[in-house]
């Protein structure tokens, strides 16, 4: 390596240093004040009660929102499709465009179906949280125990069925590609019959889901804190952070590591 080329990096390394220390420095400065305030408001009883009205919102939605939210997303999610479909039929097999337009609108509800399908499991344990809290205090009510029993059922099948019609439409439209939702290794499998573009595609959006994943981790770390200054949270949610963070770190790092040993072989 040539001296120039150190010294370049030394170089790099001052201006970006520089750099990182005023961001450190500011961040230092911001959390000191927000912790002083937030001490201070908390003393003076600023935040009485809000912890538990946000909890009760929360929980009272977790009852309805599987039953309301898979009604209104089965119409939008049947609309686009409806749409995409006619689009798809009326193609003259020419124009790559209104491929691409067709691709577009599934693109969006895979993307409707698949925060669907993680919202669902959250509010159905939050809802399940605020029923056994309900039974615990006396008051027991058999319509929220109808509500989210339909509600989980239709969300099951509308998660899974959704996919498969939109899986299915794009193997329609991409005779090449191969799986079913149905299978346990259906990822893996289309996976395989991606072109080189698409696993690229794939791989950088990985890559970009870690890195998002890393900040998001550090933001929620940050908010835990002041969580725990102002409301008493416990330290539950902070180890819940720590894990999810620790387990994508690893996931990257492993997943490295294997690629590095096949790459020798």
């Amino acid at each position: 390596m040539s001296q120039e080329h150190l010294e370049n990096i030394k170089k790099e390394d001052k201006k970006q240093g520089k750099k990182y220390m005023l961001i450190l420095l500011a961040s230092f400065v911001v959390g000191g004040v927000g912790g002083f305030l937030s001490a201070v408001l908390a003393d003076v009883g600023a935040y009485y009660n809000v912890p538990e009205m946000l909890s009760k919102a929360v929980r009272y939605t977790g009852i309805y929102y599987n039953l309301v939210a898979t009604v209104l997303l089965c119409i939008v999610v049947m609309l686009l499709h409806k749409k995409s479909k006619a689009i798809y039929k009326a193609w003259d097999g020419e124009d790559e465009n209104v491929i691409e337009k067709v691709e577009r609108y599934i693109t969006v509800n895979l993307i409707i179906v698949g925060i669907h399908s993680i919202l669902y499991l959250i509010f159905i344990t939050i809802g399940f949280v605020e029923l056994l809290g309900q039974m615990e205090s006396g008051i027991f009510s058999a319509v929220n125990i109808a509500v989210m029993a339909v509600g989980f059922v239709i969300s099951s099948i509308f998660t899974v069925k959704a996919q498969q019609i939109l899986v299915n439409f794009t193997k329609e439209i991409n005779p090449e590609k191969r799986g079913s939702v149905y299978d346990s290794k259906f990822q893996k499998k289309w996976l395989e019959s991606c072109d080189e573009m698409e696993k690229m595609k794939i791989y950088e959006c990985g890559y970009a889901a870690y890195k998002s994943i890393s900040v998001t981790c550090m933001t929620l770390d940050v908010l835990c804190l002041l969580g725990f200054m102002m409301f008493d949270i416990g330290i539950a949610p902070i180890c819940v952070i720590g894990v999810i963070w620790i387990v994508s770190a690893l996931s990257y790092y492993i997943k490295g590591i294997q690629l590095e040993k096949r790459k020798s072989k």
